[in-house]
């Protein structure tokens, strides 16, 4: 199944759910950030809510090394910005957590969950959001 990466954008709550759904390459990774760097609904300061639940991540340890060179390059996002990062298989969590260990050098504050609500909590967001609907 080729993958693909929803955005949603919650203004009151000040975050973006990336929700991404099937197999995901390096290439639909930076693709679907240029695009919603390119968005104009795109606020770099709001916290980032990934979901990768319904992903299978296709990407070798050299891929992410190249994502997290795109993310640095980029630099489309405040500094410091809050990003959660929802696993729930061991193959994604361990790619998120080799990502988190390079959170100093992409500038953002990640934290890997397994859960809505302990994402919810690292972001700071009081009341949950649905991120199925």
């Amino acid at each position: 199944m080729n993958g693909k990466v929803i955005y949603k954008f919650y203004t009151n709550e000040r975050v973006i759910v990336e929700k991404l759904v099937g197999e995901i390459s390096l290439n639909i990774l930076i693709k679907s950030r240029k695009n919603l760097y390119s968005d104009n609904r795109y606020i770099s300061e709001y916290a980032l809510i990934a979901d990768l639940r319904e992903a299978t991540l296709k990407l070798s340890i050299t891929d992410l090394d190249n994502f997290i060179q795109f993310l640095v390059d980029e630099g489309n996002f405040v500094v410091g910005r809050k990003t959660s990062i929802i696993a729930d298989t061991p193959q994604n969590v361990a790619l998120a957590t080799l990502l988190k260990q390079h959170q100093d050098k992409i500038g953002s504050q990640i934290e890997v969950c397994c859960t809505t609500e302990g994402a919810f909590k690292w972001i700071g967001i009081n009341r949950t959001i649905d991120l199925d609907d």
